[in-house]
């Protein structure tokens, strides 16, 4: 994520660095020199900010950045790692899910 996609982010968001900060759990300091392009985010802190802005009520849709899977912001969730070990280790549960699953439409086969 670029300096300025975060300062936009912010700004969407309505928040100052310092309450930036807070959510993401890193000073002030930090959300400065991002925004000046000093320091660059690291993944868990995009995903972080892509989480929020995903929260926010006026939100834009996701778009994936250049090179990330459109899938990228369900599989960086904790509940989805969770819910994966889950069917993995659980035979019955995978059988509920998958015949639950034939009620619905492949989002990936338009």
């Amino acid at each position: 994520m670029e300096a300025d996609e975060i300062r936009a982010l912010r700004k969407r968001l309505k928040l100052t660095m310092a309450q930036l900060g807070d959510k993401l759990g890193v000073p002030q300091a930090t959300v400065i020199q991002w925004e000046l392009g000093e320091r660059f985010p690291t993944k868990a802190h995009v995903q972080k900010m892509r989480a929020l802005e995903n929260q926010s009520p006026d939100a834009p849709a996701a778009k994936p950045t250049p090179g990330e899977s459109v899938w990228a912001p369900f599989l960086g969730a904790p509940e989805f790692g969770a819910l994966l070990r889950k069917l993995l280790v659980h035979p019955e549960l995978r059988a509920r899910a998958l015949e639950l699953a034939r009620e619905y439409s492949d989002p990936a086969r338009p």
